[in-house]
Order: structure tokens, then C-alpha cells, then sequence
């Protein structure tokens, strides 16, 4: 039997007769009606409470804050799915990625190739010596370029910014700040080479001496494409063509001859040329004068220095250099010739297998560069 007592402000009481227990199947209460003063302390514990019973929607923003938590509360626990900002990480290492690919400990950043292949990528900083240095070291990895079982590794191409020693200890100026450029490589691939293994590019600032800032190479071989300027000035772009003949051209008489031809050479529009004779003559007849010139597209152009034979048929040398140009808007294509004459009688050009003859075109740079040279007409 059940008892109902009128509790004077509006609500009744209900109680069990004879110590009858009351059991509620389903209670309807406004929400505040148990609150944590209806609680009492540690009323509450882990048993009582369902697993995920309490979620983010239950918490009020900003309920739990720093002094709710205990200092080793998630000590060697993992935290998945959360924002952290504005956090100060402390620790000898932090590794991240789900395989962990990304490491940072007190030496630098590092990002690797979860495959373990040795290709990586680190951003490290340290002294050395009495310097300091920045370094972006990258490792391209392997098998790259060789067999998968080949023991070799590749070594990696790093950036580097350093200043390393002072004057007193190293007068050659390498302590000046510098950022260095070195090419990765694998090492004794395919063969040992005969040259350096690496290329490595130097960029030195302004030292304490007053130096001028420079750059350095080291290269096997240093390619350059395009034009190269010293000091502004235009250095060339190198040999253009040649022709050598290893035996001797004799009987030329009075009537200039091509000694030496180049079919075929372009010459640029803007561009000045270096043309180089090489070789000697020879005459019969003491006294004989070798007379020369050189002719574009079969035209004589411009005149060398004559060579005066001597009797026995003694060899002369009769290396020779003149500077043309090409002044037009366009270019031309045509041939260069080496055009020998005897004042009287008969000259020879000397060749043999030792002792060649020649012509050789060299693009030497700008025209406007060239004021002496000889203009190349057509």
C-alpha cells in the first residue's frame, strides 16, 4: 500500500506502508531538478557510469580546464583527432605520420620515405667547430640506377648555410658566410671516375678584409648554354668549326689556293669570330714569299702576314690570327678558306702526322665588342 503526502508547496510525497519500497519505472523530472548538491561526494564512481556515457555534447565549453587535469593524467596516452594550438611540445623526439615519416628531435626536422629506401629529407642546424651552420640535406634514396641487391648507397645533395673559422686560423678567406650547393652522387657507380665524383657550387659573401663576394666551382665539367659575361663583357661561345690535314699541300704557285677550307660555317648576326691558322710553310727557292688571305664564300676578305721561305726547304711556322664579325641582321651560312700564293715559283703548306695544318672559327663574343675586326659581308 502507498502512502500520498501533501507537502504544502504544491508537490506530494510518496512512501512505502510498513517500509514498502516505492520503484519507478519512468520518471518525467524538469531538467535541474537533481543538482550537485542533490549529490553527495564520490557518489559517482567509474562502475556506475556506462562506457562513452559522458561525450563532448555533455560538457559545457570550457568545464574542464588546466587544474581539472592531473600532471601525468595522459602520460603514454594516445590523443587521436584533436586540434592542439597555441602549445608548447617539449620532449627529446616527436614522430609523426602514420609510419612515422616525420621525426623532430633537438638536431632538426626530418621527413623520410616510409618504404625504407634511404630517401629522406632533413633540416638541421649545429656548430662546427668555431662556426655554425644550416643545412637542408636531400637523399634521393634508392634503386635509383641500380640493381636492388647493390650494396651501394647514394650520397645525399645538401644546402648549406656557414660560417666556419676566423682569419687568423684560415687566411684563404673560408670563413666568410657562405652558402654551399653540393650534388648528390652514388659513389663508385658504375665505375670510379677519373674526375671529381660531386659538383659543388660556393657562394661567399663580403668577409671583415673587405674581399669582394665571389663563387666557386668544382665540376668535372662546367656547362654554360648561353652566353657568358665577365665584367659585362661578352666571353664567346667557344670553337665553331675547324679542318686539320696531316699531309702536305705542295706546287702552289702564283695563282692564290685554298689551303685549308671549311665547307660550311654559320656566322651570327652580332656575333665576332677568332680565326686561327696553324701550321707551316716551305720553298724550294730562297727568298720565296708566301703571301696569304682568307676568303668567305670564296671571296678574299682580309689579308695575313706573308711568310718569307728560306732555301733547303726549311719549315716555317706561319701561325696566324685575325678577328671578323658579323654586323648584319641576318646570319650566314658559307665557307672560310686559308688562301696561299708564291711570289714566284712555287710554296708548300707543311703537314704531316706530328705536325698538322689547319683552320679553326671561334665565336669570341659581341661584334659591337670587335671595332678591328673585319666586317663579313653578304
Amino acid at each position: 500500500m502507498l502512502v500520498v503526502g501533501d507537502q504544502g508547496d504544491g508537490t506530494y510525497s510518496v512512501t512505502g506502508l510498513n517500509g514498502g519500497v516505492v520503484v519507478a519505472t519512468d520518471l518525467d523530472l524538469p531538467a535541474g531538478t537533481i543538482t550537485e548538491t542533490d549529490i553527495s561526494d564520490d557518489a559517482i564512481s567509474t562502475p556506475k557510469l556506462v562506457a562513452n556515457a559522458i561525450t563532448a555534447d555533455k560538457i559545457a565549453a570550457g568545464a574542464i580546464t588546466a587544474n581539472k587535469i592531473a600532471a601525468d593524467a595522459i602520460d603514454g596516452k594516445t590523443i587521436t583527432g584533436v586540434t592542439i594550438t597555441g602549445a608548447t611540445i617539449t620532449g627529446s623526439q616527436v614522430i609523426a605520420g602514420p609510419d612515422g615519416e616525420i621525426t623532430i628531435d633537438e638536431t632538426g626536422v626530418t621527413a623520410t620515405n616510409p618504404e625504407d629506401n634511404l630517401q629522406y629529407a632533413r633540416l638541421s642546424v649545429g656548430d662546427e667547430g668555431e662556426g655554425s651552420t644550416a643545412c637542408l640535406t636531400l637523399n634521393f634514396g634508392r634503386p635509383y640506377g641500380w640493381e636492388d641487391d647493390n650494396t651501394l648507397s647514394p650520397s645525399s645533395g645538401t644546402i648549406t648555410a656557414e660560417q666556419i673559422g676566423n682569419f687568423e686560423d684560415d687566411p684563404t678567406g673560408r670563413y666568410a658566410p657562405t652558402l654551399r650547393l653540393m650534388s648528390p652522387h652514388v659513389p663508385g657507380y658504375p665505375d670510379p671516375p677519373s674526375g671529381p665524383v660531386v659538383s659543388v657550387i660556393l657562394m661567399r659573401a663580403v668577409d671583415e678584409e673587405g674581399r669582394a663576394s665571389e663563387i666557386m666551382l668544382s665540376a668535372g665539367r662546367v656547362l654554360v648554354p648561353g652566353d657568358l659575361l665577365v665584367a659585362g663583357r661578352d666571353q664567346g661561345r667557344g670553337k665553331v668549326a675547324e679542318t686539320v690535314a696531316r699531309n702536305s699541300a705542295t706546287g702552289i704557285g702564283t695563282t692564290a689556293t685554298a689551303a685549308e677550307t671549311i665547307n660550311s660555317v654559320t656566322f651570327r648576326s652580332g656575333r665576332a669570330y677568332k680565326i686561327e691558322v696553324g701550321g707551316g710553310v716551305y720553298s724550294s727557292t730562297d727568298g720565296t714569299l708566301a703571301r696569304r688571305s682568307i676568303a668567305v664564300g670564296g671571296t678574299v676578305i682580309a689579308n695575313l702576314l706573308g711568310v718569307r721561305c728560306v732555301s733547303g726547304s726549311n719549315v716555317i711556322d706561319a701561325y696566324s690570327a685575325l678577328y671578323l664579325r658579323r654586323t648584319a641582321t641576318t646570319d650566314r651560312t658559307t665557307s672560310i678558306a686559308h688562301m696561299v700564293s708564291a711570289s714566284a715559283g712555287t710554296v708548300a703548306r707543311y703537314g704531316a702526322a706530328d705536325a698538322p695544318r689547319w683552320i679553326a672559327v671561334h665565336d669570341v663574343g659581341a661584334a659591337a665588342d670587335f671595332p678591328e675586326a673585319t666586317t663579313i659581308p653578304g
